[in-house]
């Protein structure tokens, strides 16, 4: 049987892809790139805003007629919505990806996700490291769908990477819904897994996923040393979400600005590295002195890379209770934000220009160039013939907001 793929949203997404098409690769079926040529068509969805589940569901409605697979978070959080469209549709949540081995033929039903190996994605490994979430944010949906914080075996992990990087794999993305909670229960916390990780024969660099400041500010040193660690790439993900401490009061998020921009600081000035960090323009409670709040923090801070989204109330939330502010203000918030991300993304990148960045190359870009991350995690285009898994020093000649543009070292 031909299985055709599509994912969408974040890193964990793509990692459960690739559990998928492990299971279905058991099972000697094919994975193929045309959905024109496929017997099946697996959807991994994302819901984390409402334009992006009416997107999933308007992608179900065009595939319809197809036999279909509708796995990720809309499967667990608007079964509905989906049956609606088509009741064969078969549905496999996150939690029980073992599912999919049923639908493949495989007799391992009752597999354990971790049970279930990763498959490469070109020279990139995603690795979830736990499942679940801590918190409580009162906007979140993700939560209902993900489920409560269940941590995977630290061997299991390690092993799982140095099988990757033995077959070629040359950035490990270490994902979950919170990072920073690995080792909440007392064992095998974030920087020993890292460590060890990091310990791994081969060249090879390792990509944190997102950490909440909540489960940060208490333990900020030992888990910010982290990033010296030779392997892995000198980039937090923090999202701050607003710069007003009574918004993110009722966000329940955990934590005070203060916090925020104590880790921040302790990061830059240990590691100096790559920050960024999330807002969310137009949460019901932010008012106007809120939201400059919010643009004082990033001015202050200077993320290199700003996440902005636009307030979406999703249903089942506590804050979809309360009334949206209306939808041209929250508009105007998040251009406001996006014109400030550019100016200070310029600025942060302007450092770089003229010094040699050693990049690790991932792809291929446009007009015969090739993409890659530097130590930092900059993107950088690489404006020569190079190979994919090649480690090249590039000198920056030019830059952007966003990415570094560099040709190979003469």
């Amino acid at each position: 049987m031909n299985i055709y793929f599509e994912t969408y949203g974040c890193t964990s997404n793509k990692s459960d892809t690739r559990k998928m098409e492990a299971l279905a690769k058991n099972s000697d079926h094919k994975i193929v790139d045309d959905i024109e040529k496929s017997d099946l068509v697996v959807i991994n969805t994302c819901v984390v805003i409402e334009k992006t589940e009416n997107r999933m569901l308007n992608r179900i409605k065009e595939l319809k007629n197809l036999k279909l697979v509708v796995a990720g978070c809309l499967s667990k959080v608007n079964q509905e919505g989906v049956k609606e469209i088509d009741s064969d549709i078969k549905l496999i949540s996150p939690q029980d990806l073992s599912e999919f081995a049923e639908v493949v033929g495989d007799k391992k039903k009752d597999l354990d996700k971790w049970e279930i190996l990763n498959e490469r994605d070109g020279v990139e490994g995603q690795i979830q490291i736990s499942e679940g979430c801590k918190g409580n944010c009162s906007y979140c949906i993700t939560k209902f769908a993900r489920g409560n914080l269940r941590k995977f075996p630290k061997n299991s992990i390690v092993n799982e990477v140095r099988n990757l990087v033995n077959e070629g794999v040359k950035e490990i993305q270490l994902t979950a819904q919170d990072t920073s909670t690995y080792g909440l229960d007392g064992k095998d916390d974030l920087y020993s897994l890292v460590e060890e990780i990091n310990g791994i024969e081969g060249e090879f660099r390792i990509r944190i996923g997102m950490m909440n400041p909540n489960n940060v500010v208490d333990k900020k040193d030992r888990l910010i040393k982290v990033f010296e660690l030779d392997k892995v790439y000198n980039f937090l993900h923090l999202p701050v979400q607003s710069g007003s401490n009574k918004v993110l009061r009722d966000m329940q998020r955990g934590y005070s600005v203060r916090d925020f921009k104590e880790i921040v600081k302790v990061y830059r000035e240990k590691n100096g590295g790559l920050l960024s960090t999330d807002v969310i323009a137009g949460f019901p409670s932010e008012n106007e002195n809120d939201f400059e709040k919010t643009v004082s923090l990033i001015q202050d801070i200077e993320p290199e890379i700003l996440n902005i989204t636009r307030y979406s109330p999703r249903p089942g939330t506590k804050a979809a209770e309360s009334d949206e502010i209306i939808s041209q203000e929250k508009k105007n918030r998040s251009k406001k934000l996006t014109k400030l991300k550019k100016k200070i993304g310029k600025k942060r990148r302007k450092r770089y220009l003229g010094k040699t960045r050693e990049v690790l190359v991932l792809k291929e870009g446009k007009e015969d160039t090739m993409i890659g991350k530097d130590p930092d995690y900059n993107t950088v285009v690489i404006e020569d013939n190079v190979c994919i898994g090649d480690f090249v020093d590039v000198e920056i000649s030019d830059f952007s907001f966003t990415y570094l543009v560099g040709k190979l070292e003469v």
